[in-house]
């Protein structure tokens, strides 16, 4: 009998026969091989004691599908209500809901000799590689991480907070003065005057000049641009960490274009690139009092000392404050205001609070605001039900592995808390699906409430850094608009729940919300 390698050296390999033949031991190496990966998965992988839906626990594909499509939040959470606090998602990703242990577990502070040997780093396959060769501070870890945001700090800074009110005050009273102009003309789509709000402020903030959107009632030809290139962040990971789906996109690239997200980015680095200059010039000359109101403003001047920001970092940087401080803010103000208006007591319960504390607008200000208990519930309770980046970035495991609320994970696994699904389960609140601001202001029926769970911004020492201002931003602006309006909900929105029908690339994927706007007569 001839052996394998003499068959498969002989000419009958050009054949059709040893096409087939080949062909055939191929695909059978093909099968055999992911059996052997499945059973491993199954039966002998370090995770496989936890539990999860069968195929993810099999193969990565269910949960690369799900985030591809926009339906990773419904998916998620699904899997928590039947499997409990841990689901194993896929082979090597667990989740957990147990964010009252979880997030010191996972993203807390470390001190003495287990600082370094027990830290949860970010999966950096979350952020894609920048275009001019740095590193993001979204994507960066140790080091790295701390330079660039050490870097930064002082343009959050409570000092920083202070100098950029005025400004904040500014784009929430035009705001106001242009509701007050259009919503004559019937209902408006609130998502957008808030996105307009919102980028203004960060624009005006990153570099020192307005964009214009209040003013022109339409959005800067920047953000398709911001909000494209992040909503695209589960294509680029899952193309990046498992191979089938960068060849499935690599053959629809012979068919669709593949590049526009490529281009988008390229398009956004230049038009940032080209800002910066500007804002480097304006701080140069240093007569322009709103430049120093500006988080580059310190930066800049560091800027060349040996731990100071290169010209490079400060585009990168400049490009993901961007994303991070329009979208989200705009997200948590659409969300707030739809969750208002499905409750008319507790819209009437916050109008009446905000109302009975000022006589006119200019009494509203960031301290004013943060005052008002019922308003900073309000927004606690949206967090909880609408948070902007609801499954947020995975840690991985340290070499060594760490135990986790209970568990004990290995190095390299990567961990997840998705906000969405733990701030709506049982297992940490009680009616989780209701709207209750109430919870966050000490009702005894709900005082089992894991409330710590609520993490919007992240925690330990890689918390976002523009939590306060987002803070500050948000409660002024629906304040304000409060103060001014009675907002109902049109009827057009009435038959649908507007944040169900969402999908999430990251970021939420905002319908219109249109809104009916009568101004209160003083």
């Amino acid at each position: 009998m001839s052996s394998l390698h003499e068959l498969l050296t002989r000419s009958e390999l050009f054949s059709l026969k040893g096409f087939a033949l080949a062909s055939g031991l191929t695909f059978a190496a093909v099968i055999t091989y992911f059996i052997y990966i499945v059973i491993y998965n199954l039966f002998f992988h370090p995770l496989r004691h936890i539990p999860g839906p069968l195929f993810a626990r099999a193969c990565p594909i269910p949960y690369a599908l799900v985030l591809r499509k926009g339906a990773i939040i419904p998916w998620l959470k699904a899997q928590h209500d039947r499997y409990g606090e841990v689901v194993r998602m896929c082979p090597g990703q667990i989740s957990f809901i147990s964010g009252e242990t979880a997030w010191q577990d996972v993203q807390g502070f470390r001190t003495g000799k287990s600082k370094d040997s027990s830290h949860f780093t970010r999966d950096t396959n979350w952020a894609p590689a920048t275009l001019n060769g740095t590193t993001s501070i979204f994507g960066s870890n140790g080091e790295v991480h701390a330079r660039l945001r050490r870097n930064v700090a002082g343009g959050f800074s409570v000092s920083a907070l202070r100098l950029q009110e005025s400004l904040i005050l500014e784009y929430a009273d035009l705001l106001v003065s242009r509701l007050r102009e259009v919503s004559t003309k019937g209902p408006i789509d609130m998502v957008d005057w808030y996105s307009f709000t919102a980028f203004d402020i960060i624009g005006d903030l990153i570099f020192s000049e307005p964009f214009g959107c209040l003013r022109d009632g339409k959005g800067h030809e920047w953000v398709p641009f911001v909000y494209n290139g992040v909503s695209n962040l589960p294509k680029l990971y899952t193309d990046k960490v498992w191979a089938i789906f960068k060849w499935y996109d690599t053959l629809r690239g012979m068919f669709e274009d593949q590049n526009k997200p490529l281009r988008t980015r390229l398009a956004l680095l230049a038009k940032s690139q080209k800002k910066v200059n500007e804002c480097i010039a304006k701080v140069e000359k240093g007569t322009d009092k709103r430049v120093e109101a500006s988080f580059f403003a310190g930066v800049i001047k560091k800027g060349g000392t040996e731990k100071g920001l290169t010209r490079n970092e400060l585009d990168t940087i400049a490009m993901g404050f961007l994303g991070a401080g329009s979208e989200t803010t705009a997200t948590i103000l659409s969300g707030a205001t739809y969750m208002l208006l499905i409750n008319p007591d507790k819209y009437e319960k916050l109008v009446h609070e905000i109302r009975t504390a000022f006589s006119s607008t200019e009494q509203i200000t960031m301290d004013s605001a943060n005052k008002l208990d019922y308003l900073v519930a309000v927004f606690q309770e949206s967090f909880r039900h609408y948070p902007p980046v609801s499954t947020g970035i995975p840690r991985v495991a340290p070499p060594g592995g760490a135990d986790v609320s209970g568990y004990y994970i290995p190095g390299g696994t990567h961990v997840l808390i998705p906000q969405h699904a733990a701030n709506r389960s049982t297992r940490n609140f009680k009616d989780p699906d209701e709207f209750v601001p109430e919870r966050w202001l000490g009702d005894p029926k709900y005082k089992h409430d894991k409330l710590s769970v609520v993490q919007p911004f992240g925690y330990g020492p890689m918390v976002c850094l523009g939590k306060n201002l987002a803070y500050a931003e948000m409660r002024v602006i629906l304040a304000k608009c409060l103060f001014a309006f009675d907002m109902e909900l049109d009827e057009s929105e009435k038959s649908e729940h507007w944040i169900n029908k969402q999908r999430q690339f990251f970021l939420w994927e905002k319908p219109d919300l249109k809104v009916r706007l009568t101004s209160v007569k003083r």
